[in-house]
This record gives C-alpha cells, structure tokens and sequence, in this order.
C-alpha cells in the first residue's frame, strides 16, 4: 500500500528554500528595495538544513522559508 503524505511533490528542503528565495524575495527586494544589503540562507537544526529531509518531512513544518538578515541601521530604518 502506498500512503499519500501530500499532493504536492516532494522538493528537498534547501531546493525549496533556493528557488523560494530565487523566485519570490529576490525579485521582491530588487523592486521595492533596490540598495538593500542583507544576506539570505536557511539557518537551522532541521532535516531540510541539514539535508537529510524526504517525502516524510511533508508532514510537519515542511514548505518554503528563508531567512533574511539586515545590518542594525537597515533594521531601524525598514521595521
């Protein structure tokens, strides 16, 4: 028997994050916030950052994320 855990294929987690980042904030940050310095990564102690995740960790906290981090005057200026 083959269980189902979710419609959606299975991405590992640091693919996920990439193209996340790649296709969603990136392009976001270059439109609205074009001399923003900030740095991005996936930071962690889950199976997604470590990269041992598989379709199994669909079932809990399993989707697109990121991290994004800003020097202390960004920080002031955009909160």
């Amino acid at each position: 028997m083959i269980m189902m855990i979710n419609s959606s294929p299975f991405i590992p987690g640091l693919k996920l994050g990439y193209l996340f980042y790649q296709e969603s904030v990136k392009p976001f940050l270059v439109d609205w916030f074009p001399n923003l310095k900030y740095s991005a990564g996936l930071l962690g102690d889950g199976s997604e950052v470590l990269g041992f995740d598989t379709p199994q960790s669909m079932d809990h906290h399993w989707g697109p994320r990121m991290q994004l981090f800003l020097d202390n005057e960004a920080v002031e200026k955009y909160s």
